[in-house]
């Protein structure tokens, strides 16, 4: 008797959603391992194309992966040594941009108190002063700095999993059955998401490149952190822009004043735009088919279960989940 046979539709349908509850509860629950790994896993996927380009060119499995482990750790440590050191600079000039912030809050309440207006009387003071703002900038850059010492135990992990990914079909001649099915299985349903992080990594490293010049070119403090910033959002999909774009346009206004704002936001939408429409649509084209619908929802839904780190990996678990249900659904037609 199957199990189509033994129960109604309805129940069929009850008994679904309560394991689809509990999965995602679970889920929600184990977000801070689940995020790590898979974070691990994002970075391992993008990183195989280097040894599985070096094992094509007739270098060994183990040469392969030992260079590329020595890349990965030698130009993993630089960039978490500059970025960390920017975050430092920027943390320790955060008093300078406090004081610029008072003195452009006196002279718009001197502006605007010539002409007769009052803004104690239409805006509570705590609101104009600069020490929330300033409070805000810290943590969020504290954040990111402690984030940077959970980066080294990823890049541990992506190691591991490096290691186990580029193994070739035929390097485990023993494993058979079960075991081979499920690392078939497995590599299957990773072909589009590699494409996805392959497409979204050149896309965003491009992206992130033009960012950091229009910022030398405006005069942005520390462009260097706000480009590896724009590249990580980059995986954020079509909202990942405007995070990205919000700390230098207030760091250029705050330095420079409103034109530099401006620039820095007109640049940011240009460059993005030029990526997305030109570049990225040809590529997307022949990797993956989510309607942006299904993308936004992914992402809204992900971000719910894991917290901020579920934004960065909505696309690649949405992409898997979505082959899942084509794959379950083509399974019950043909067993109908």
């Amino acid at each position: 008797m199957t199990y189509e046979r033994s129960f109604p539709l309805p129940l069929r349908v009850l008994l679904s959603g309560a394991c689809l509850v509990i999965i995602v509860a679970g889920m929600k629950a184990a977000a801070d391992i689940l995020n790590t790994f898979l974070l691990s896993t994002l970075l391992a996927l993008a990183i195989l194309p280097l040894p599985k380009w070096m094992m094509r060119r007739g270098l060994s499995r183990g040469l392969s992966i030992g260079l590329t482990l020595l890349i990965v750790i030698i130009g993993g440590l630089a960039a978490l040594s500059l970025l960390g050191g920017s975050i430092a600079g920027l943390i320790n000039a955060l008093p300078t941009y406090e004081s610029r912030l008072i003195v452009m809050k006196a002279d718009v309440e001197n502006f605007l108190s010539a002409r007769g207006i009052d803004v104690t009387k239409l805006i509570p003071q705590d609101l104009l002063s600069p020490a929330p703002l300033l409070n805000l900038a810290a943590t969020f850059l504290s954040g990111i700095a402690g984030g940077l010492s959970s980066a080294l135990i990823l890049m541990v992990l992506a190691i591991l999993i490096l290691a186990e990914l580029a193994h070739s079909p035929d390097s485990h001649p023993d494993v058979g059955g079960t075991q081979q099915r499920v690392l078939d299985k497995f590599n299957e349903h990773m072909i589009e998401v590699r494409k996805y992080i392959s497409i979204t990594g050149w896309t965003g490293l491009i992206t992130a490149g033009a960012d950091y010049i229009l910022l030398l070119v405006v005069g942005v403090d520390f462009a260097v952190t706000w480009a590896v910033l724009a590249f990580f959002l980059s995986f954020i999909p079509n909202i990942g822009v405007l995070f990205a774009l919000i700390p230098p346009a207030l760091l250029a206004f705050i330095a420079s004043g409103w034109v530099s704002s401006l620039l820095v936001v007109g640049g940011f939408l240009l460059i993005n735009f030029v990526v997305g429409t030109l570049l990225a649509p040809q590529l997307m084209a022949k990797g993956l088919e989510l309607s942006l619908l299904l993308v936004i929802g992914g992402l809204v839904f992900w971000t719910w279960v894991l917290g901020a780190p579920g934004a960065v990996v909505s696309v690649p678990l949405t992409v898997v989940v979505k082959k899942l249900m084509v794959e379950w659904s083509s399974r019950s037609n043909e067993e109908d």
